[in-house]
């Protein structure tokens, strides 16, 4: 069930016209071309289970979060250049560093009525294709929601995600788990795009804004789990160390003594 659902994110993303596999189709019926706009409904119902399976092992979660790292690590990067091209100004950061004028907008009731979001008002601002990519980067925010879910409902911390490997076995403290109490539910709910092909300013600024924000906690997450590696090379550097001076120091000792008498 796993696979069949993450399956329609698919490793290459969403394409224009792309062929998904509608599940409890007949073999000759089961491919069906869907427009962009067209996927986005079966990609939130899809993710919606997958937020509300009750997990018994930890293995489960684990599993789906292997896979979104996977197709998000692959398109995030690949979206953000895409993005960058339309805010190309330095005010914008097109390398996600922290947040940008855009995200900025975003916080107010009209964001495309805020000075932080000017360039999408001028007249050189193709809204067209800037909504197609945020269209299509919206199944990786679909992704990225559940995955932060998954790893807070279920405390799994970024070097057990880290560690994880599909071919492992299951371990015995994995078994039993259960949703922990107090996490907001899942939401797949997306905020409409366009309607008859007319993208709405204020819809894209906000998708994009999440989109560039849940990617920079894939980024922090990775940063702080390489720091926390560094730090236990270094202790165990330390400790190599220490234990060769004590052995040099005890030899040195016992030369002494041997000296003596």
């Amino acid at each position: 069930l796993f696979k069949s659902l993450l399956s329609l994110f698919g490793a290459d993303g969403i394409d224009d016209e792309p062929s998904l596999t509608i599940i409890g189709a007949t073999k000759k019926s089961s491919q069906k071309k869907l427009s962009i706009a067209e996927q986005i409904p079966l990609l939130q119902f899809a993710t919606q289970i997958l937020g509300f399976l009750p997990y018994n092992s930890a293995q489960d979660p684990l599993f789906i979060i292997y896979n979104i790292s996977g197709v998000t690590a692959l398109q995030g990067a690949q979206f953000l250049d895409e993005f960058a091209v339309f805010t190309c100004a330095d005010r914008y950061d097109s390398e996600n560093h922290s947040e940008d004028d855009l995200e900025r907008a975003a916080k107010a009731a009209n964001p495309s009525k805020t000075k932080f979001a000017a360039i999408v008002n001028e007249p050189s601002f193709d809204l067209r294709n800037f909504g197609d990519i945020c269209l299509k980067a919206s199944s990786l925010v679909l992704l990225l929601r559940l995955k932060s879910y998954l790893k807070k409902a279920f405390n799994l911390s970024d070097t057990r995600i880290m560690e994880y490997l599909p071919s492992q076995k299951e371990k015995p403290f994995d078994k039993g788990i259960s949703a922990s109490q107090g996490v907001p539910m899942f939401d797949s709910r997306l905020e409409t795009l366009s309607i008859d092909g007319s993208f709405s300013k204020d819809a894209v600024i906000r998708l994009y804004a999440e989109f560039r924000r849940l990617m920079r906690t894939v980024e922090v997450s990775h940063a702080a789990l390489g720091e926390e590696n560094e730090d236990q090379e270094d202790n165990r550097v330390h400790s190599k160390k220490r234990k060769l001076d004590h052995a040099e120091n005890s030899g040195s000792e016992n030369e002494v003594s041997d000296d003596e008498e």
